[in-house]
């Protein structure tokens, strides 16, 4: 739907600066190519024409043409980008090579933190692991040997302890080389990864290693000192941990191992947590909501677009604004056993929707009430889309705008006053509308070099989803650039890095996927035949967008799949419709946040 012709660059390749989501496979048992590896690099030597050559027309091997001379030279053009084993990663390092060498040591069991593509320290402790398991010197620096031995066909890290080949006795750490290094509350690294594994491994300890020596690993540490019959100090000494991994050391038989707790401790003092903050309190934040029902993904200890929405149920539940921000106060009462839990909204019958007095239709819901909103704001001029009877980002931010008018607290959210105000003959109509009325995809909204509001708004929709990591500055400039180029790329639009109507219009929307939800998915188009392809269908076939589906197409992208794909994106709220099923598509499709067709049964 976005693409364009690319100006030719006769000095370089203009893609030559993205990465390619390529996974390459490990290594197999038998040759690839009959053909053996050259010897010798190649001879780059200039280009022969003066005018050179575009880098379209230059294929894998460029000859230059025949001259009167018996014996032209071939002149060769060699364009290379460093594949996952033959690029020396280090911490700073970015890029697609270090999001796969951070899935296959998540793979091996090494790493649990998010494959962002990001060298950073929870990344080094996980190389630092890796070599000292291998026998490799332990510098967390993923050189050529050590890529070459972490892309072999090897054992998992716990194969690795099970099978007894990992002697941790004798592996030196920074502190001495004769022990154990001493770990305490606010160690991190690979050797609390190692501590984190064994005492996991021994059932005192009920969460991922991260590397972070908190609470609760301190309290697992607690448990084994127990078992050995020693002061419960919660320090993982030198001595402790030479029984922690002898072959002899004791499990854990109690009902109750170390874990992330659902509820806090009847005196504690909280701190503000946002949006884009990370840790332990948001990873007990999360458990937390999760216990409620307000919150139903993992807790990763991440603050992002997810658990922002589950604080706003939340702070629904209480009366609250909903800001999206826990506040010491509401954790307080977050944490408190009368803790109210999450109750869906209830919905006013079609017939007589502004009699009833507990009526609330906010994000997510859908039907007649949602239907009739969008009509009366479409009226006002507060919403351009279609009428869909979906309420979700395009809607909430139109009910907003409303809101804005009136002077009211911007919630999103219809209640009975507002459904009042909204239908009422005196209702104020919106002029200056800002949404963009049938105007294509690739209509550029922002650009490089662009401040304000808006950008600043669009920087922290990035940032939420996981593809923007600087200030919130309200200035497009390189970071932001570099954040959207992301995007596109995941959503297969021209990567030029500025913000068209059509990325706009997905990431602002409350169900967009995150980045790392994204890499799980690669493009698919009419004609693709594979297993993601059949993956697709059948999820379509369950939210009852694909009743015409013939078995005997199945695995394969047909023109039906197409428009059951669009379909989605029409009922997701989107204006821009796409020909193609992109990996943010497929990473909304599969999530909880995709959208069931009202009319889901299928006939056998």
């Amino acid at each position: 739907c976005c693409s364009c012709g690319i100006t030719p660059d006769q000095v370089k390749d203009p893609l030559s600066d993205f990465d390619v989501e390529a996974e390459i496979p490990f290594a197999t048992k038998a040759a690839v190519s009959p053909t053996p590896s050259p010897t010798q690099a190649p001879i780059i030597t200039a280009a022969p024409t003066a005018q050179g050559i575009s880098w379209q027309e230059i294929p894998g091997t460029y000859t230059s043409a025949p001259t009167r001379k018996p014996t032209p030279v071939p002149t060769v053009y060699v364009y290379t980008t460093p594949g996952p084993r033959e690029e020396e990663l280090s911490v700073g390092s970015e890029g697609n090579n270090v999001y796969l060498l951070q899935k296959r040591l998540t793979a091996l069991g090494y790493y649990s933190s998010n494959c962002d593509g990001i060298f950073g320290s929870k990344t080094k402790a996980a190389v630092l692991l890796f070599q000292e398991t291998m026998g490799i010197m332990a510098t967390g620096t993923a050189d050529l040997y050590t890529l070459k031995v972490l892309y072999a066909d090897i054992k998992t890290y716990s194969q690795m302890i099970s099978s007894g080949s990992v002697t941790y006795s004798a592996t030196p750490v920074p502190s001495t080389i004769t022990g154990y290094e001493l770990l305490q509350d606010g160690s991190t690294g690979s050797a609390v990864i190692k501590l984190q594994q064994r005492l996991i491994q021994l059932g005192y300890l009920d969460t991922k290693a991260d590397g972070d020596y908190g609470s609760v690993t301190a309290k697992a540490v607690s448990l084994f000192q127990e078992a050995l019959g020693w002061e419960k100090t919660g320090i993982a000494t030198s001595a402790l941990q030479s029984y922690l991994f002898a072959s002899t050391a004791p499990y854990y038989n109690g009902s109750q191992p170390a874990s992330y707790p659902t509820s806090a401790p009847a005196a504690v003092s909280y701190t503000t947590l946002s949006p884009g903050d990370t840790g332990t309190a948001v990873k007990k934040l999360q458990a937390r909501l999760k216990e409620l029902g307000y919150f139903n993904s993992d807790a990763s200890g991440n603050y992002l677009a997810k658990t922002t929405d589950a604080v706003k149920l939340f702070q629904s539940a209480l009366g609250w604004e909903q800001t999206g921000v826990a506040t010491a106060s509401l954790q307080a009462k977050l944490y408190a056993s009368d803790a109210p839990d999450y109750t869906a909204p209830t919905k006013a019958p079609a017939s007589t929707p502004a009699a009833n007095t507990s009526i609330v239709i906010q994000y997510g819901d859908s039907g007649e009430h949602v239907t009739r909103i969008q009509n009366r704001l479409k009226a006002l001029g507060y919403f351009s889309g279609d009428p869909t009877g979906n309420y979700y980002g395009q809607t909430e931010s139109a009910v907003m705008l409303f809101q804005e008018q009136l002077g009211l607290k911007k919630t999103g959210i219809v209640d009975k006053a507002l459904w009042k105000a909204l239908f009422a003959e005196s209702a104020p109509s919106y002029e200056n509308i800002e949404f963009y009325e049938e105007v294509d995809g690739s209509t550029v909204v922002l650009k490089p070099g662009d401040t304000g509001s808006k950008v600043s708004k669009l920087q922290q929709a990035l940032h939420d989803l996981g593809y923007f990591n600087d200030e919130v500055s309200g200035n497009y400039l390189s970071a932001t650039t570099t954040a959207v180029k992301r995007a596109q790329k995941m959503m297969n639009y021209k990567i030029d890095g500025s913000a068209t109507y059509a990325l706009l219009e997905r990431i602002m929307d409350n169900s967009a996927p995150t980045l790392e939800e994204c890499r799980s998915y690669s493009l698919l188009k009419v004609g693709d035949k594979s297993d993601s392809v059949a993956k697709l269908q059948q999820r379509l076939i369950e939210l009852g967008f694909f009743n015409n589906y013939s078995s005997s197409h199945k695995g394969k992208f047909t023109y039906a799949t197409l428009e059951a794909c669009k379909e989605v994106q029409r009922m997701r709220g989107l204006n821009s419709i796409d020909d193609f099923a992109s990996a943010e598509f497929q990473a909304y499709l599969f999530s909880d946040a995709a959208y069931y067709h009202s009319y889901s049964y299928i006939e056998e």
